[in-house]
């Protein structure tokens, strides 16, 4: 099970999958999604899947300001995708993008859409194996903008 979780965090999750609460608003000072909430949470990937299917937006993004305004230079603009990603899930993005529209062409304020840092993955915490992680490889395919590839599980 997860440690070190956010006790706000896990009482949003919760009050959003009873439906007491606005899919669409942004949490903490992140000012993160419910959906992003529940990948740092670590949540199953069944969990993903009944906020969406309650009205989160798949394909929110981290906000980069503040609340007041500010531009934070910490935030990336992510995606749901991304962060799936960027926490090793390969095999829930696959799904994700098996499961939904997903508007995989999205840059991230790096200017990276999850293609790209897939392949930013492969090089840095793969080196560059031939082959990373299967789910990685795959998913390196499937994002491949000059693919023909569709997905099935």
């Amino acid at each position: 099970p997860p440690t070190n979780i956010d006790p706000a965090a896990l009482d949003r999750l919760s009050a959003a999958l009873i439906g007491e609460t606005d899919l669409q608003k942004r949490y903490g000072e992140l000012d993160i999604s419910i959906l992003h909430c529940a990948i740092s949470c670590k949540v199953q990937y069944l969990t993903i899947t009944r906020l969406i299917d309650a009205g989160a937006d798949p394909n929110a993004q981290i906000n980069s300001t503040d609340r007041s305004g500010q531009v934070r230079h910490d935030r990336k603009g992510n995606t749901v995708l991304v962060s799936l990603i960027r926490h090793g899930r390969f095999h829930d993005a696959l799904r994700l993008l098996n499961d939904y529209d997903i508007d995989t062409s999205v840059v991230n304020f790096n200017g990276n859409n999850a293609y790209k840092v897939c392949l930013n993955l492969k090089r840095t915490r793969f080196n560059n194996q031939l082959t990373a992680e299967p789910d990685l490889e795959r998913l390196i395919e499937v994002l491949n903008p000059k693919s023909a590839i569709v997905i099935s599980e």
